[in-house]
């Protein structure tokens, strides 16, 4: 019995520790805190500890994500070597170190081989070998299959080397940028990014005319290909940076809020047309903001508009047959959508009269009258 009860007290002290492993392990760590053990436990501290905890701090101030691995008893050679080698010291500043190692790069989103070239100044050469070590080190990489194309492997390696230039050689390297996609032309991609890339640098670059044009350009062709929301930010850019056609601008951007459904912006932006617009422009801004009201179902505000916009063209002694063909054909649908049919044949049978052979408004005023 004796041999059986020594036998279980071994079991017993294991099953205690198995079971209240956690407890113990907490009451060990705070044992380990205190002052009368610390005597006994002093370590040396490594000099990078403070910089590494100051570097902490600052990555989380700033709002960014890190993964820090501390290498400790387990060996961590297999992970390394799947990593590709910095050698970059630890300091405070670590979350902008990698920013020393890519000089070169510029201030780019994804670039190719001929755009680096040119803003370099580079050779060929100089320029492959320059990109062949950012990308070794792991700073860009190559994207796409066909082109020679180039972006950083880190949206925040990008951020870090445009903050530490500086603003003067920023406005360098922009225009240097803006002058080779215009001298590159279709060879620098897609014309519409191309054209939204030149203005982007022009802006940055100081160069406030060129920029205006440029996002007005690159706005029209946007709007063309029914990118609506890619012409809206590039002619509201063109205003801002004070392009000179205020009036056909504000258009535009009218049309295309009036084409995704935007009808309040749409009007505010006839509005500020009609503002700056010659009186000759007034008849059709006026048939313009008539055409939302008619489609928001406000037939009596849409033809109040419409009738202004005769007015407009009658006190100019402006407008076509064909316009004014338009515009009476708009007076019919709102007459029928107001549920007056008579008015309603009456306008469509002024608007066949003043087509004038026009074949697009016949076809108009003949469909308006089959109504």
């Amino acid at each position: 019995l004796n041999r059986i009860i020594e036998g279980l007290q071994t079991v017993w002290l294991i099953a205690f520790i198995i079971l209240f492993q956690q407890e113990l392990r907490g009451a060990l760590s705070y044992l380990g805190q205190t002052r009368y053990f610390r005597f006994f436990t002093k370590t040396k501290e490594s000099p990078v500890v403070d910089d590494l905890v100051q570097a902490i701090g600052r990555i989380q101030r700033a709002g960014l994500g890190a993964i820090l691995v501390i290498e400790r008893n387990t060996g961590l050679k297999n992970h390394i070597e799947t990593g590709t080698r910095l050698d970059a010291a630890i300091t405070p500043h670590l979350e902008a170190g990698a920013g020393q190692r890519v000089e070169r790069g510029g201030e780019m989103r994804s670039f190719d081989l001929d755009v680096v070239r040119q803003v370099s100044g580079r050779s060929d050469d100089e320029t492959v070998v320059a990109l062949e070590e950012l990308s070794r080190r792991g700073i860009v990489q190559e994207v796409g299959d066909a082109a020679a194309t180039y972006d950083f492997a880190h949206a925040r390696l990008r951020d870090v080397t445009y903050e530490s230039t500086s603003v003067a050689r920023r406005r360098l390297l922009h225009r240097r940028t803006a002058d080779a996609y215009r001298s590159l032309g279709t060879s620098a991609g897609p014309q519409l990014g191309r054209l939204a890339r030149t203005a982007h640098h022009e802006r940055e670059a100081g160069r406030a005319d060129e920029a205006s044009l440029a996002f007005e350009e690159a706005g029209q062709l946007a709007r063309r290909v029914y990118a609506n929301r890619e012409a809206l930010a590039y002619l509201e850019a063109a205003i801002a940076l004070g392009h000179p056609d205020v009036t056909g601008i504000h258009l535009a951007i009218g049309d295309v809020r009036t084409r995704v459904g935007d009808y309040p912006g749409a009007i505010a932006a006839f509005e500020m047309a009609a503002a700056s617009a010659p009186p000759e422009h007034l008849g059709g801004i006026e048939q313009r903001v008539g055409r939302i009201h008619l489609r928001r179902g406000d037939a009596v505000r849409a033809d109040a508009h419409f009738a202004a916009a005769l007015a407009a063209l009658d006190s100019q002694g402006e407008g076509s047959g064909p316009v004014r063909s338009g515009i009476f054909a708009d007076r019919a649908i709102a007459a029928v959508r107001a549920g007056d049919l008579e008015r309603a044949a009456s306008f469509a049978t002024d608007a066949h009269a003043l087509a004038a052979g026009d074949a697009a408004a016949v076809v108009e005023a003949d469909r308006i009258l089959g109504l």
